[in-house]
């Protein structure tokens, strides 16, 4: 799943349901989902994908509680 820099993987699909279940097979394997249709887990818009809110964690990892939990 992981492409060389330059290198986009797509597959095309007729439903979403088959997209929705693909995403929870691979969650593990993926940070976010860039996409138009909003109702994907982890799903942010176009052009948004570099520009994360504060609530919005690398890894789903809460970085002030990992630094917290190092004393």
């Amino acid at each position: 799943m992981i492409s060389p820099i330059s290198v986009i993987y797509y597959e095309r699909y007729s439903k979403i349901e088959t997209v929705k279940e693909r995403l929870k097979i691979e969650k593990e394997n993926i940070q976010c989902v860039v996409s138009n249709v909003t109702d994907l887990p982890n799903q942010v818009g176009f052009g948004e994908a570099q520009k994360p809110q504060l609530w919005d964690y690398a890894d789903n990892v809460d970085t002030l509680d990992f630094l917290v939990s190092l004393k």
